[in-house]
């Protein structure tokens, strides 16, 4: 974390005096070092906790209105900030249980052919960072018809997307639910 922090600062210091460096290869830095942190604590056998700093540009699930407190339906704030990840490419989800009651789908709108590419949604921490589906959700009741909780683009095209560090709890009476759709 304080490598991390301290790339955050060096960064923000950087591009005032750089701007012609592109932000995409900060970010792919970035995603770098989150997943060197995932994988040092994942082979430690510990469920890490994963702060950012507020200055380091990267977008949080707060930051679009989710409440993560298990009673708000945080489904339309988490999917417009799946949706506006499109420069960003990195959404944080700090400590909580954020509620859902539909797919989230890693696309910039629900039109056809408007995925997103280059995607990580990243937890702060896997035991303490959950997406809950609703008890008895529409649309997920009928276990012959598997309804998603996450979906990403179908067949091989969910180019670099990246999960970690969060728990998918579907909930009570969901028999069709699943987690992830993703097809690498």
């Amino acid at each position: 974390m304080v490598a991390l922090e301290c790339y955050c600062a060096f960064t923000h210091v950087f591009a005032t005096l750089n701007p012609v460096r592109s932000l995409f290869n900060w970010m792919k830095f970035i995603v770098l070092l989150l997943s060197l942190h995932l994988a040092a604590t994942t082979f430690a056998g510990e469920s890490s906790s994963m702060v950012l700093p507020p200055d380091c540009g990267i977008k949080s699930v707060k930051d679009f209105g989710a409440r993560g407190d298990g009673l708000t339906d945080d489904t339309e704030a988490i999917q417009n900030a799946i949706s506006a990840t499109t420069g960003q490419r990195l959404l944080y989800i700090p400590d909580g249980t954020y509620l859902i009651s539909d797919t989230l789908l890693t696309a910039k709108s629900r039109k056809p052919n408007d995925w997103l590419t280059f995607f990580s949604m990243q937890g702060q921490s896997r035991d303490k960072t959950i997406l809950r589906l609703k008890d008895h959700a529409p649309g997920f009741d009928n276990p012959e018809k598997t309804k998603h909780m996450i979906r990403t683009k179908q067949g091989n095209m969910a180019f670099v997307y990246r999960f970690a560090n969060f728990t998918l709890d579907t909930g009570r009476s969901n028999p069709g639910a699943s987690g992830i759709f993703y097809i690498s």
